[in-house]
């Protein structure tokens, strides 16, 4: 059955956690489980909250299990982890102690929260990210018309030869790569003469 992804920060690497191969095979374990609302290609939530059913005694019920959340059975993490059962139960009594989940006990089972699961999967930010991708190209192609008009303005005044000899330098530069996008342009210009993008900026 298809699962999909989740995203691991690399910020782990500096955490206790890290250091602690229990404790970090458990930490895992709470990414793969918690539910994380599938999104529209806005990235727009769909549905946030979902219901399961639990077995509780001889009969069933339904909970909610928010975004962050999943059911949680020592005996069956135990036995899918490999882990023994006190180890399980101490190592989620840490990671609460360490306020990274929130543990809601019941008589059959019990209510497992990723506090920051947004921050762990970057949902926090993509939206802005999204916004920005949409918003970068256009700004960097007028940027880069702007930048061009202006290195050109050098050209056409002529009187700092200084000024005239960089712009050469750029053309000649540019010419080097003739399948180039704006944006690359851009770049080249804004790599190869520092100074000059400076001035421009001071100008306008």
């Amino acid at each position: 059955m298809y699962r999909g992804y989740v995203k691991l920060w690399r910020r782990l690497l500096d955490s206790p956690i890290f250091t602690n191969e229990a404790l970090l095979k458990i930490f895992i374990y709470c990414i793969f489980k918690m539910h994380i609302p599938p999104r529209d290609e806005t990235g727009k939530f769909i549905y946030e909250s979902k219901w399961l059913p639990v077995i509780t005694g001889k009969s069933k019920t339904e909970v909610e299990i928010k975004p962050g959340q999943f059911l949680f059975g020592r005996q069956i993490t135990a036995k899918r982890l490999r882990m023994n059962s006190s180890s399980v139960r101490n190592r989620f009594k840490k990671l609460e102690n360490m306020r990274i989940v929130d543990i809601q006990s019941y008589p059959h089972y019990s209510l497992i929260t990723v506090n920051d699961w947004k921050d762990y999967q970057g949902i926090t930010s993509e939206k802005g990210q999204a916004k920005d991708r949409q918003r970068t190209p256009k700004g960097q192609a007028k940027d880069t018309k702007k930048n061009n008009k202006n290195i050109k303005n050098y050209k056409k005044e002529g009187d700092d030869g200084e000024n005239k000899s960089e712009y050469e330098k750029v053309q000649t530069e540019l010419h080097k790569k003739k399948k180039t996008t704006p944006k690359e342009r851009h770049n080249i210009i804004k790599k190869k003469f520092p100074e000059l993008v400076k001035r421009i900026k001071k100008e306008k």
